[in-house]
């Protein structure tokens, strides 16, 4: 049996009045994440350094694939304290990310193999180092959101990274628009760095995530199998997982839209601002009826919503004038259905499916589960696109491309995890 002596949680009080660093934290960080790795910038990035889709997929897996450190550090994490680890890792990925700037030097100098490396290795570090913050950011975030509020706290946060994201990607097109190869890049990534800085200061007055000290009879790995043991939990686990997999392709719309419909560069990266207006747009609304009707009910709603718009994508015209303004629309509505699967989910696990006091081994396990199911989905759909590139463009009477596939894939996935969350027992609306 495992016990624990935990310092005592922040009030209710402490924990509203550190709302607006919160929020300013989160806004901030978008913009960060927008101009980074975050967002399409990202992926149109690696393309311009001439990588093939499935190296591109791998270095996306390490994203994920990095979460599988959190089942093997979680123990240290909560000893040390989740505030500590989270300011300490998610600081110094900013310094990482900085190193990329290096990168038209190592290619110019060494050559594209050595400059491939280079990037990889980066990726790799900056991975690790937001893996170990996260592992120990979503405990301290549940201590310091009031359950009550949690639905309108999430959207309210959403709505305001929305405008910085928007604000961010307005940026990102302009720069790209006006310049050329990689040094473009290195402008939106220094700029990114600099903000991202700043979102890590804005957390320090938030309260919660002291240290544990842990008393304990078993050892880690006990625990562990203890929370694994937690069918609730198993069952938001594979849930989760489904919708995850239909999400997987979403990384490469980017190269969907500018390789198959004709879209340039610049309005690619238009398309992550009218998504992040759809979330805007809906974000409050979704908030409302997940701290109304509970984040089961939500996330089931937004998630069969989600199953329409691969379709959306697939009939977009090729080339034409109307392209263009047809996917704003359809990224539109994907912000706008996608936001209420992400609060619903949120509100789902952190109100219900997470007990408070088991928090740091249920969140490693399902940071870590996230990480494998992400990576290996992200990681297969990068070579699928690579070995479907010789698909007919007819195949019995239907058009085809090498993204046909996989936008099918996601619409079975996101219905199996409709009728999987079923399952899952609900959480309390207040």
């Amino acid at each position: 049996m495992l016990t624990r002596q935990s310092p005592a949680s922040p009030t209710e009080r402490e924990k509203v009045r550190a709302l607006p660093w919160i929020f300013t934290s989160e806004a901030l960080n978008m913009f960060f994440a927008a101009t980074t790795f975050g967002s399409s910038v990202f992926i149109l990035y690696l393309s311009e350094l001439g990588l093939p889709k499935g190296y591109i997929g791998f270095l996306l897996s390490l994203f994920p694939y990095c979460g599988l450190v959190a089942l093997v550090l979680a123990p240290w994490i909560a000893r040390v304290g989740t505030k500590r680890i989270f300011l300490t890792f998610y600081g110094l990925r900013k310094f990482v990310i900085l190193c990329l700037l290096l990168t038209p030097w190592v290619l110019a100098a060494f050559g594209f193999r050595a400059a491939v490396i280079f990037v990889t290795a980066v990726i790799l570090l900056f991975a690790l180092c937001r893996a170990i913050a996260e592992t120990g950011f979503y405990p301290w975030y549940q201590e310091s959101i009031p359950n009550r509020i949690r639905g309108k706290v999430g959207a309210i946060s959403n709505i305001l990274c929305t405008i910085m994201g928007a604000v961010a990607l307005g940026t990102a097109s302009l720069l790209l628009r006006n310049g050329e190869g990689l040094g473009r890049y290195s402008i939106l990534i220094a700029l990114g760095a600099g903000v991202g800085i700043l979102s890590v200061l804005a957390r320090f007055p938030v309260p919660g995530g002291a240290p544990v000290r842990e008393a304990t009879n078993g050892t880690h790995l006990a625990e562990l199998r203890s929370a694994l043991r937690d069918t609730n939990f198993l069952r938001y686990l594979t849930a989760m997982s489904c919708g995850l997999l239909g999400t997987v392709t979403i990384a490469f719309l980017p190269l969907y839209m500018k390789e198959q419909i004709g879209i340039t560069t610049a309005q690619v990266v238009r398309l992550d601002v009218a998504t992040t207006v759809g979330g805007f747009l809906a974000s409050y609304a979704w908030g409302w009826a997940a701290d109304r009707w509970g984040g089961r009910r939500t996330v089931i709603v937004g998630i069969l919503a989600m199953t329409f718009l691969p379709v959306c994508w697939m009939s977009l015209p090729h080339g034409s004038a109307a392209s263009y303004p047809l996917a704003l629309g359809a990224m539109t509505l994907w912000g706008a259905v996608s936001i209420g699967n992400t609060i619903g989910t949120s509100r789902l696990l952190l109100n219900s499916v997470i007990p408070r006091e088991k928090s740091t081994t249920y969140s490693a396990i399902w940071y870590a589960w996230t990480g494998l199911v992400g990576g290996t989905g992200t990681l297969a759909a990068g070579g699928a696109l690579d070995a479907l590139r010789g698909v007919p463009p007819m195949l019995f009477g239907l058009p085809m491309n090498p993204f046909t596939p996989l936008f099918l894939a996601c619409i079975l996935f996101f219905g199996a995890s409709a009728l999987l969350y079923r399952t899952v027992a609900a959480d309390t609306a207040h």
